[in-house]
């Protein structure tokens, strides 16, 4: 697990509202994935750091 947050996740609310990140609703979408696979993929095709948190990843996105 990463042991450092990156820039966006140490922003306070209204940072992240200014920078234009924007909430992001969660849907259920499947029985089951492959979450590191999944991970990987986001991580080097969108440029994002997924987190992962009990059965969910989480990532701050740019709008």
């Amino acid at each position: 697990m990463r042991e450092h947050k990156s820039t966006t996740e140490r922003m306070t609310k209204a940072e992240r509202r200014r920078a234009g990140c924007h909430r992001i609703t969660a849907y259920w979408l499947a029985d089951g994935f492959r979450m590191k696979l999944l991970a990987n993929f986001l991580e080097c095709e969108h440029n994002v750091i997924p987190r992962s948190f009990d059965e969910a990843l989480y990532v701050c996105t740019r709008g």
